[in-house]
């Protein structure tokens, strides 16, 4: 199981984990083929001091939605414009989830991204699954999207 970094209560990573145990962890996951694998095969190039921000436009820097690795900005925005489909989904589920709603449009597009994938998407939404169906299913009775 992946050893997730504790907090304090200011939300600082008290005890930084390092790209080669996050490394070690997606190598282990890869054969059981987990989405936590995805999501560690881009932490390898991460520097073993990290901390994650709010700024969601610096590609260096670790957004708050990846509070539990050290996955950059650029590395999510790289997965989700060249990553498999299975990168993809895994992502944008993880950014619906995660992220607040006015940074959830940083990083994805609901005609290109969202919708198309709705269905699978909707069952990894976890407690945000509620709000994302009223907001979809909102839009579409409204006629703004299709």
């Amino acid at each position: 199981m992946l050893p997730i970094p504790r907090r304090r209560r200011t939300g600082a990573v008290s005890e930084p984990v390092s790209a080669a145990r996050l490394v070690e962890g997606a190598h282990a996951r890869v054969q059981f083929g987990t989405a936590a694998a995805l999501r560690l095969a881009y932490s390898a190039q991460v520097s073993s001091g990290w901390q994650i921000s709010r700024d969601v436009l610096d590609p260096n820097a670790v957004p708050y939605f990846n509070w539990d690795a050290a996955v950059t900005n650029d590395a999510v925005r790289r997965a989700l414009r060249d990553g498999t489909e299975d990168d993809r989904v895994y992502w944008i589920a993880r950014i619906l989830r995660e992220a607040q709603y006015a940074d959830v449009w940083q990083y994805v597009s609901l005609r290109r991204d969202v919708l198309p994938r709705w269905e699978t998407l909707r069952s990894m939404l976890g407690r945000r699954r509620a709000f994302w169906e009223f907001l979809v299913d909102r839009w579409r009775s409204d006629g703004l999207v299709a």
